[in-house]
């Protein structure tokens, strides 16, 4: 509208989902954008936003993916094979999964309302890249980081009874006890 405010400005959605077991009940979703955005909702068609948006889904679909599977590694203590159907590694990678998802909403619109106000081409390319490479390094996504039930090496070895001051016997010139 003429009157509406230059900033601040909010899409709000919202979805009853009803039969649906753990997903139903209402969801609200409130989408900051400009007033170019919102203009640009209104004037022409939004195909090419669409397209980026789908784009991103798959992008954060594919990211979430190698996160579930290098957790599974790391929960399995890295087996040859990864069980990804594993209910109890999946109970441990959930926390970090879902944290993970919350970031990418967050970050969501405000990088795609970005990669379509710029110029086509190399700068969205840019943009979206830099997108990416964002996802890719944020910060913790948990208060506890996932750890492996793997000892480390020189945990395994003061196990075995080895040490800085205690010389393994499976080391050569060892000392045998």
């Amino acid at each position: 509208m003429p009157g509406d405010d230059a900033e601040g400005l909010v899409v709000l959605a919202r979805a009853m989902v009803r039969g649906q077991g753990k997903t139903e009940g209402l969801f609200e979703r409130r989408v900051r954008i400009s007033r170019q955005q919102k203009v640009g909702l209104r004037m022409g068609p939004t195909d090419p936003e669409a397209e980026m948006a789908r784009t991103r889904e798959k992008l954060a679909g594919e990211m979430a993916d190698a996160l579930r599977f290098a957790l599974f590694a790391l929960f399995q203590n890295d087996p040859g094979e990864v069980n990804r159907r594993h209910d109890p590694t999946a109970r441990k990678a959930k926390p970090f999964l879902d944290a993970f998802e919350r970031a990418i909403d967050q970050t969501f619109f405000d990088a795609l309302f970005d990669e379509a106000e710029a110029e086509p081409g190399e700068a969205r390319h840019a943009v979206r890249s830099a997108w990416v490479r964002a996802c890719s390094t944020l910060p913790a996504t948990s208060s506890r980081p996932p750890i492996s039930r793997q000892p480390a090496p020189r945990t395994a070895a003061f196990a075995r009874g080895c040490g800085p001051r205690m010389p393994c016997s499976t080391q050569p010139g060892a000392n045998p006890r």
